[in-house]
């Protein structure tokens, strides 16, 4: 008799030793088949325990299913967050036409050159023109223009752990795990956590209301404060006498957005065991050196060494400035990305937990590729990423 399992008892297998996952309704145990799976441990650990199917058949061909066969254990009675129909023919078409477009052009769509060149020269700018506004505080109008310089830089590290977190520059898991490195120290911020939140939470269920990082608002992802939100995003959510002057409050917020990710990286780590919306399982010692790694080095180079060589207060309002100009370019990219009058919200979810329109469809509805035809602004937004990602489609 097949067994049936609740998404809680899915939750629980959510250790290497004892690693399930399920796919279109079925449950499989696969922790014999993880240090063999080809793009490396660290990117199918990072669905066990979870519902992995528009994450897998995003980055796989649908040939590779049948290795899920001999796996199989169970059947998955519901899921924890909405199910989309089967893959339609217009998701096969495109996956169809762009591989055939990548092939037929010879080009290799998780290799870019000038994008490796793009972020090397913004990862040594966060370190140069950071020292060099420590080493000329007295002058505070240049040191204050080098603030602004380290903090446009540190955005290209946010995308450079995005590229890495998607598993999209370059074929080599050892290089996305080194940058996923880099977004830890030159942002505070945890490239795993950012994974769950952004890669498993955020792309499956873009803009998916109670499953989308992204638009759930509520103080701290706490369920039980929804009326604390401070930001009502689209007509369907229910309105508060405080969103009357949310254009006034959101932008105080947003220059504190990656200060409000690092402390939640320590909360959801210590306390709630959630990134965003979705559950995280278990650190590997791996992970646990790399997390504190990045606060370590982070702390040392934007707080320490600075207090030992300027004013506190000096080293606050620079420190402040960068903080902001990182803060304010990444939520417009995010907000110009998937969160305006533009983009679509999937309709709700039914009384068996199912959305019944194509995933697929809704991910091109629920996106806006503004500035298409500035190279400028397609990089320094990351909207290339997002293109690159629509490419592993193929």
């Amino acid at each position: 008799m097949t067994r049936k399992y609740t998404w809680q008892e899915l939750r629980q297998h959510n250790k290497e030793e004892n690693a399930h996952v399920a796919y279109r309704g079925k449950v499989y145990d696969i922790h014999e088949f993880i240090s063999k799976h080809p793009g490396g441990k660290e990117a199918i650990s990072l669905g066990i325990g979870n519902d992995i199917t528009h994450l897998f058949e995003s980055y796989h061909s649908m040939d590779i299913t049948r290795v899920l066969d001999k796996y199989c254990v169970g059947d998955l009675e519901k899921s924890e967050f909405p199910t989309f129909p089967e893959m339609s023919l217009f998701y096969k078409t495109l996956r169809t036409r762009v591989k055939a477009y990548f092939e037929s052009a010879n080009i290799d769509p998780k290799w870019d050159k000038s994008l490796f060149a793009c972020y090397a020269l913004a990862m040594m700018g966060v370190f140069i023109f950071h020292f060099l506004m420590v080493y000329f505080w007295a002058n505070l109008p240049l040191a204050s223009i080098l603030a602004v310089a380290t903090g446009f830089c540190t955005l290209f590290g946010m995308w450079v752990g995005h590229d890495g977190g998607h598993f999209s520059l370059t074929h080599k898991p050892v290089v996305w795990k080194l940058m996923e490195v880099m977004y830890d120290v030159t942002l505070g911020a945890s490239s795993l956590l950012w994974r769950y939140r952004h890669t498993l939470a955020h792309h499956t269920y873009t803009n998916v209301e109670n499953a989308d990082p992204d638009i759930h608002t509520s103080y701290l992802y706490n369920d039980s404060l929804e009326d604390c939100s401070w930001v009502r995003l689209h007509e369907a959510k229910k309105w508060y006498i405080h969103h009357t002057i949310q254009h006034m409050i959101l932008p105080l917020l947003y220059l504190l957005d990656i200060a409000g990710v690092r402390i939640d990286d320590i909360i959801c780590l210590l306390t709630s065991k959630y990134a965003g919306t979705i559950s995280i399982n278990p650190f590997t010692r791996e992970q646990w050196i790399i997390f504190w790694f990045g606060k370590v080095v982070w702390i040392t180079m934007r707080i320490i060494i600075p207090l030992c060589f300027i004013p506190w207060y000096t080293m606050l309002y620079l420190s402040l400035l960068a903080e902001f100009v990182t803060s304010y370019l990444f939520i417009l990219t995010i907000a110009g990305s998937h969160l305006n009058r533009n983009t679509a919200y999937p309709p709700e979810a039914d009384a068996d937990n199912k959305i019944h329109r194509d995933w697929a469809e809704l991910q091109i509805q629920c996106s806006f590729d503004y500035c298409p035809e500035s190279t400028f602004w397609t990089i320094v937004s990351g909207t290339q990423i997002y293109c690159r990602y629509i490419y592993n489609f193929g």
